[in-house]
């Protein structure tokens, strides 16, 4: 059986890289030919961007005082980096979420889990849930997270229309199962 797995494996987090991980080898165990989705990291790991707003004096004076812990954070950046590559095995690297529906890495089961999958403050993130590849490919989460224990009303109707497709959703928020 062939699985793709969702999750948070590019963080630089030692949580989020261990769960994707800890999913890998047990899946791997019990007879999947598992692989993470490679979706390129968005978020900036050191260093705020500079915008002409009012937060730009608190902005330089956040990225001047990261300045000294540039290199020691470097480094863990491309420990992380090397650990996942090699202990993870990843899709293609895929630039955004439209690319992955555009061509889906093909697989018998789609997994999402972990922190913050189903973020509650951001709405649906179409590759988090899922939503790529064929109709008749099996979905399933795993111990996902909101991160809250409700949704916020604007992401109510776009959680409501996502979650149908999923076999077997299983989330840590209480209410929500």
């Amino acid at each position: 059986m062939k699985t793709i797995t969702v999750t948070t494996q590019n963080a630089i987090n030692y949580g989020a890289v261990l769960q994707a991980y800890a999913l890998h080898r047990k899946l791997t165990e019990w007879g999947a030919d598992d692989r993470l989705l490679n979706l390129k990291r968005q978020s900036r790991v050191c260093f705020q961007r500079l915008a002409l707003n009012r937060d730009l004096p608190f902005i330089l004076y956040h990225n001047l005082r990261s300045l000294p812990a540039f290199p020691a954070v470097f480094r863990r950046v491309r420990r992380f980096r090397a650990f996942v590559r090699d202990e993870i095995p990843m899709t293609r690297e895929y630039e955004n979420a439209r690319a992955v529906a555009d061509d889906p890495p093909k697989a018998d089961v789609y997994i999402t889990g972990g922190d913050q999958m189903f973020n509650a403050f951001r709405g649906v993130q179409p590759a988090a849930m899922l939503r790529f590849g064929a109709a008749d490919t099996k979905r399933i989460s795993h111990s996902t997270r909101m991160g809250q224990a409700a949704v916020a009303a604007a992401y109510v109707e776009g959680f409501t229309a996502a979650l149908p497709a999923y076999d077997a959703p299983s989330f840590r928020e209480e209410g929500l199962r």
